[in-house]
């Protein structure tokens, strides 16, 4: 009965060290063909330095890298299912919290499937980010209420980002009394 092995050795090669699988049998080899050795593939080249005056992924300071690369244009126009829906009084005492909810769609809402979702909800007042909220597939309808406070009349604005386009952005004024 002829039974075999595994054994692994190392082996270095030029400027680095590899290792091989070998198949020995329990008994003597009668040849050196009798043995069969597999060198593992050498390590993968490092990958090429950025390009110069590249931003990382994901700077915080960078707002670009805050959407979807493909995606960077920001879409006004009035769709049933994208446009955000603003829901906030139209006028408001200073200083004084008020709710303002933001839903997907002006006359239906958007989805919530693994593979077609909103991922996230933000308003602004006039181009200041006041608050932002991410929302997971599946389990979070793209509905979001954000309670907040103003001191001055501004145009606020939601913004929201699918998976599949790019963003959209619509906007309601409101007035503030002193």
């Amino acid at each position: 009965m002829n039974t075999r092995t595994l054994g692994i050795t190392a082996l270095t090669a030029g400027l680095g060290v590899g290792l091989a699988l070998v198949a020995l049998d329990s008994t003597p080899p009668a040849t050196a063909e009798d043995r069969q050795i597999v060198q593992a593939p050498p390590p993968p080249p490092p990958p090429p330095p950025a390009p110069a005056g590249a931003t990382p992924a994901g700077n915080p300071d960078d707002y670009a890298t805050q959407i979807t690369p493909s995606f960077r244009h920001v879409n006004t126009a009035q769709d049933p299912k994208h446009t955000p829906k603003i829901t906030a009084p139209d006028s408001v005492k200073a200083g004084e919290w008020f709710d303002v909810t933001v839903e997907s769609g002006i006359e239906k809402r958007h989805p919530s499937y693994q593979d077609h979702h909103i991922h996230w909800i933000a308003i602004y007042k006039d181009d200041v980010e006041l608050a932002r909220a991410y929302l997971n597939p599946v389990h979070a309808s793209p509905k979001v209420t954000f309670t907040i406070r103003l001191e001055d009349s501004c145009e606020l604005r939601a913004m929201e980002e699918p998976n599949h386009t790019a963003p959209w952005a619509s906007a309601k004024a409101i007035s503030v009394t002193k």
